[in-house]
């Protein structure tokens, strides 16, 4: 996937990679909300990405600015992404779900 133009290898599709997002996404929220600057929010965000796709992930799309508009746009795209994922899963778990229902 792309993030800014930089390749990030991480894969939506994998079910370990999609739990991680969701997980991560709660944490990072509630450490958002505590954050009183726009540094401390910048950090947060920073950390997001190197704990759910690898150490030194931030230095590679961002490195040691602080853009708050490029770090918000990577993480709602990230976010974004995650969600069609998700919501593909979802269409084809009903899809087979109906599939299946006459076998009930």
């Amino acid at each position: 996937m792309k993030i800014l133009d930089k390749e990030i290898d991480f894969d939506f599709e994998e079910a370990e990679n999609m739990d991680k997002v969701i997980e991560l996404d709660r944490k990072y929220k509630e450490l958002l909300a505590k954050s009183d600057t726009l540094v401390g929010k910048c950090k947060v965000y920073k950390d997001f990405f190197d704990e759910l796709i690898g150490r030194g992930t931030s230095q590679k799309i961002f490195g040691e600015k602080n853009n708050i508009f490029k770090i918000t746009d990577a993480y709602q795209d990230l976010i974004e992404e995650a969600e069609k994922v998700n919501n593909k899963m979802k269409e084809k778990t009903n899809k087979m779900n109906k599939k299946y229902e006459r076998y009930k």
